[in-house]
């Protein structure tokens, strides 16, 4: 569960976002939200949410001087504005994502993926600044993907490989589940790639640790883990062999 705060001074706004998140999100709980800016700073030190949904264009404090206040907080933060001149000055809040109201609701599936991602590493991050001594080591152990009806959270490394379908991409599980989402390859390469996920073909990212054989060719092929042969593009058969451990082949 992911425990989020809603700061914004338009009711309606409010509102939209949380019924947004009850639909498309249910692994989210709103735990607090207020129309009041002056509120605001004693709703977060009091909570400390784990997400942050932020308007940037209130009354009195704005929503990046209301980040800027708590420069050393765990909570992942998502600017919710009407507004796209704040974009670059909110880079600098560290902030997960930026997004255009009237929200899409694929575009806040997809900010909370990022946020729930950002929330686990700033777990990991202040755990290491608490004991001083152990080395950072991911957790991490999930991915959300989203459906039509909100999220559903699987094994990485029960991926074997995802395969481009136009703009969607499909997930092939170790169990012989296929799931079908609704973003492109690209974007699950840039999540993947630190859990030793390749993209060997423009339409093909693969699970390292579920291919079984190489075969020689021009790029050459793959076998993975559930018999499926694949091939690997030439221009990407120096880089993948070497992440295998072998040259010159």
């Amino acid at each position: 569960m992911i425990r989020a705060i809603i700061i914004d001074d338009e009711p309606k706004s409010v509102q939209l976002l949380k019924n947004l998140l009850r639909l498309c999100c249910p692994m989210v709980t709103v735990i607090a939200d207020t129309c009041v800016t002056d509120e605001a700073f004693g709703l977060i030190n009091s909570h400390m949410p784990d997400l942050l949904f932020l308007d940037i264009d209130m009354p009195g404090t704005d929503g990046i001087d209301l980040a800027l206040s708590f420069p050393d907080h765990t909570f992942a933060i998502i600017y919710v504005t009407a507004y796209d001149h704040y974009a670059m000055k909110a880079i600098h809040t560290n902030a997960v994502d930026y997004l255009l109201k009237p929200v899409n609701e694929k575009e806040l599936v997809l900010s909370v993926i990022k946020a729930e991602k950002r929330i686990e590493e700033n777990r990991i991050l202040s755990l290491h600044k608490k004991s001083n001594s152990l080395p950072i080591i991911s957790t991490i152990t999930k991915i959300a993907l989203p459906l039509s009806d909100g999220l559903t959270l699987i094994d990485i490394d029960k991926i074997i490989r995802c395969q481009s379908d136009g703009s969607y991409t499909v997930f092939f599980m170790a169990d012989g589940q296929k799931i079908m989402v609704s973003y492109n390859i690209g974007e699950y390469e840039r999540q993947l790639k630190s859990f030793r996920f390749f993209r060997i073909h423009h339409s093909h990212l693969i699970n390292m640790n579920h291919v079984i054989r190489y075969k020689k060719g021009r790029g050459g092929s793959v076998i993975m883990s559930d018999k499926e042969e694949i091939d690997v593009s030439a221009r990407k058969k120096e880089e993948f062999l070497k992440e295998l451990g072998f040259t010159g082949i």
